[in-house]
C-alpha cells in the first residue's frame, strides 16, 4: 500500500485535516473485520470488494465499489467486513471524525452511511441470535455471571456453590437437562471449569469470559485457551 499525504489544500475544509492518497494493488487488503475504524475512504479510482467472512450466512454480503463511492462509515467502532481491491485502485482517505462534514455537502456519502448503518444493524442482529443459539455461550455467560455475583457477596469467585436446582437453570438458559448437563461436561472436557459434587469450580476465568463474550470456542482456541490455564480470574485469582 502507497500513501502520499494531500498538500496545497484550503485549512478552512475541515475534510482536509490528515487526509492521504492511498494506492491499493490488485488484490490487497484495505481492511479486515474487526479491525478498528479510524478512517473513511473515498475511491477515486479502480474498484473494491467488501464482503462477510462470519456471521450466520458466511460471504451473504458482497458489494462492490467503484470511482465516487465510499468505504468505512457504520456506526460501530470496528468493521464487520473486509474490504479488497479487485483492480489497482486508488483512494483518499479521511479521518473518521470527518464523516459528519462529508455527509452534509455529498449526497452519495449519506446514503451510503444509511446503507453501511443498515448493514451493520443486520450483521449485530444476526451475530446475536447466532450466540443465543449456542448453548456453549449460554452456559458460558451464565457461569461468568454466577461468579462475579460470588465475589461481590464476598465468596470466591472461581467456587460456584451448586445451590440451584439442576432443572430450573436448564430452564432459565431454554435448553433440556441433558443440553445443560452435556455443556458442563464439554467444557470440563476443554479443562475450563471441574464438576465436583460440592458445585462447580472455575479453572479457566478468562477462556469462558472470551467464550462469552464472542460466541464459541473458536476465539479461546485461537488465543491463550487450553494451553494457558492459569489465565483465569481477570483479578488475579489463579
Amino acid at each position: 500500500m502507497l500513501k502520499t499525504t494531500m498538500s496545497g489544500r484550503s485549512s478552512g475544509d475541515a475534510t482536509d485535516a490528515g487526509r492521504d492518497v492511498y494506492m491499493l494493488a490488485a488484490g490487497e487488503m484495505l481492511f479486515h473485520e474487526g479491525d478498528a475504524k479510524r478512517s473513511v475512504y473515498r475511491i477515486e479510482s479502480g474498484a473494491v470488494c467488501t464482503y462477510q467472512v462470519s456471521g450466520v450466512e458466511p460471504r451473504r454480503t458482497v458489494n462492490l465499489s467503484h470511482s465516487g463511492d465510499w468505504l468505512g462509515f457504520g456506526y460501530l467502532d470496528h468493521h464487520v467486513s473486509r474490504a479488497r481491491a479487485l483492480v489497482d485502485t486508488r483512494l483518499t482517505r479521511y479521518p473518521r471524525h470527518a464523516t459528519d462534514v462529508i455527509v452534509d455537502s455529498d449526497l452519495r456519502a449519506r446514503r451510503q452511511l444509511a446503507d453501511a448503518i443498515e448493514r451493520e444493524f443486520e450483521y449485530t442482529r444476526e451475530t446475536s441470535a447466532k450466540r443465543a443459539a449456542n448453548p456453549v455461550v449460554r452456559v458460558s455467560a451464565l457461569l461468568i455471571s454466577l461468579a462475579s455475583m460470588g465475589e461481590h457477596d464476598g465468596r470466591d469467585p472461581r467456587i460456584i456453590v451448586d445451590s440451584m436446582p439442576f432443572g430450573l437453570v436448564a430452564e432459565c438458559l431454554m435448553m433440556s437437562v441433558e443440553t445443560l448437563a452435556a455443556t458442563l461436561r464439554l467444557l470440563e472436557a476443554e479443562e475450563l471449569i471441574v464438576l465436583a459434587a460440592s458445585g462447580i469450580r472455575i479453572v479457566n476465568y478468562a477462556a469462558l469470559e472470551r467464550i462469552a463474550d464472542a460466541g464459541g470456542f473458536a476465539p479461546f482456541r485461537a488465543g491463550t485457551g487450553r494451553s494457558n490455564p492459569q489465565a483465569s480470574h481477570p483479578h488475579g485469582l489463579g
